[in-house]
């Protein structure tokens, strides 16, 4: 139950601050009950059906949530690039697809918005994320193009981008009822989901809503010694790491130390298939909620971070490598319910005081037999490399630089208008 006088989102929405022809947009955290009010009190207040609902998520594992737990029909892609569905108007229950996925049947007209009377759009942030992506990726390509050249090439080839202008669309067109959930609002602001910036709702509620709590949060720099730490048997932790190289170099690291422990990233990576075992895990997770029992670590990248609820009183400790904001939250709010630890990546500051002045006095070390015959005499940036190589130096010229000047070395820059040169002088 609720403490502290907070009661579950579908007691505290204001149901009179609905409006069709908006973006109805609802900011809940963790815990609050969004699933519950998306599928059931939300659908019942306006008098729609299952058959003529549809829920978006951002992930295959997200929409594989929502049917296991009973909520929800779903899309199924097959095999490689090839998008098949298998739709039934007469199912009693929501359609859930990803965003991908609906915006791959719009593009083919294999479905209609006039389909629907009431679209969620779960995790609905994670479109600029997405839609960035690709973006990037025509702008990389096609670096002369202009603004509305890129966005024309996006609604052709970026499934994605098409679900978001179906989504204006239907919400523009005023027959259907459109909803968005998700616990990191600053991003609806922002980049591509401005479009809806002129059409969103924001729901009101009535007072403070339940939200899981984390009892002790704190900010590392070097991950290393959570991972050799020494942690009872009888403890689980999950880890978000960003890229398949980072989940399976840590992993490693946690076997070698004793702990059972499994990575997983997106089922569609076709140059990182999962394994047999990785599936496995994954399936168990999805159906249990909660770690199987061999497995004390799991490790998991963006593919999940939206993705999965994990229900396991074992499971008392995250670590979210990632500086950003809204991935920290997101990441933390797998774990549906309370916890006592939470170890995030200090992005601001990357390394410790203490970090960076081991740092230093490794590289400080290369100059305590500086050659005296670079001192007091120009030096060009050719004479700055051979230094560099006879020091053995292992950085740049500017990392010697300030090694130098921390050693309490003189270094002077000048420009005799026809090329750059440096002199050193020795402390005295």
């Amino acid at each position: 139950m609720p403490e502290n006088n907070e009661i579950y989102l579908s007691d505290a929405l204001v149901y009179k601050s609905f409006k069709l022809g908006k973006f109805n947009f609802i900011q809940a955290d963790c815990g609050s009950g969004k699933t519950t009010a998306a599928f059931t009190t939300i659908p019942q207040y306006l008098h729609v059906t299952g058959a003529r609902s549809l829920i978006l998520i951002n992930t295959t594992s997200g929409a594989d949530s929502f049917v296991n737990e009973g909520f929800a029909q779903h899309y199924t892609p097959l095999a490689g690039k090839e998008w098949s569905a298998i739709f039934k108007p007469e199912l009693e229950k929501p359609i859930v697809m990803t965003y991908a996925m609906f915006g791959a049947q719009i593009k083919k007209e294999t479905i209609k918005l006039e389909d629907y009377d009431y679209i969620v759009c779960d995790e609905i942030h994670t479109l600029n994320q997405y839609i960035g992506m690709a973006r990037g990726q025509l702008r990389k390509q096609y670096p002369q193009a202009e603004t509305w050249e890129i966005n024309d090439m996006l609604a052709v080839t970026c499934f994605t981008y098409i679900a978001l202008e179906a989504i204006e669309a239907a919400i523009k067109g005023s027959q259907i009822w459109v909803f968005g959930l998700t616990a990191t609002p600053d991003q609806i602001y922002k980049y591509d989901l401005q479009r809806l910036g002129q059409i969103i709702n924001e729901v009101q509620l009535s007072q403070k809503v339940h939200a899981y709590q984390t009892l002790s949060r704190f900010e590392y720099a070097d991950i290393e010694p959570i991972l050799r730490a020494h942690v009872e048997n009888n403890r689980k932790r999950l880890f978000f790491f960003h890229s398949i190289k980072e989940l399976n170099k840590h992993l490693d690291t946690l076997r070698s130390y004793g702990r059972a422990a499994e990575a997983l990233w997106s089922t569609h990576d076709l140059n990182h298939p999962l394994t047999h075992q990785q599936l496995t895990t994954r399936d168990f997770i999805l159906q249990e909620q909660k770690f199987p029992p061999e497995i004390q670590d799991l490790l998991i990248n963006g593919a999940y971070e939206t993705a999965i609820n994990i229900r396991d009183p074992l499971v008392q400790e995250v670590y979210v490598h990632s500086g950003n904001k809204d991935t920290q939250i997101q990441a933390r709010n797998r774990l549906r319910q309370n916890i006592e630890v939470l170890g995030v990546y200090n992005h601001d500051t990357n390394k410790t005081e203490i970090a960076q002045q081991k740092l230093n006095d490794k590289v400080d070390r290369y100059i305590e037999n500086f050659p005296p015959s670079y001192l007091n005499v120009e030096l060009t940036a050719q004479d700055k490399e051979k230094l560099i190589k006879e020091l053995n130096f292992p950085k740049k010229w500017t990392s010697l630089k300030k090694a130098l000047i921390r050693q309490g070395y003189e270094v002077e820059d000048k420009n005799n208008g026809a090329y750059r040169y440096s002199i050193i002088r020795k402390p005295i």
